[in-house]
């Protein structure tokens, strides 16, 4: 080694990718008529205790459609504006992945 030589030492750990059924926290980045575009930040292994979250590195996309929104009180369709804003916060269901870089997301039931 010389003074003026950098080294570069790889980390090794693995990588957290939310799965069909996991619950996550989500963060909301965009809002259209048909859809919320979000975020996953975190992934939860435990609903029943959700302060176990394990937080990702980066965040992986995500998409909560119109179809897959409903209201607990009237248990029908809500629009999207009526339900989120940008930057909410909101805990909800993997229901599938789309293509490698995004996942859809499912908010509806009491239990979400």
């Amino acid at each position: 080694r010389t003074e003026n030589s950098v080294s570069v030492i790889p980390v090794k750990s693995k990588t957290l990718v939310p799965a069909v059924g996991n619950w996550c926290l989500v963060r909301v980045t965009k809002l259209t008529p048909r859809y919320a575009g979000c975020e996953i930040i975190g992934v939860i292994p435990n609903i029943t205790n959700p302060g176990n979250a394990s937080m990702l590195p980066v965040p992986f996309k995500a998409t909560l459609r119109q179809q897959d929104i409903y209201s607990i009180e009237e248990r029908e369709q809500a629009a999207v504006y009526d339900c989120f804003r940008p930057c909410d916060l909101v805990r909800a269901a993997v229901i599938g992945l789309g293509d490698s870089s995004t996942g859809l997301l499912l908010s509806t039931g009491v239990d979400v």
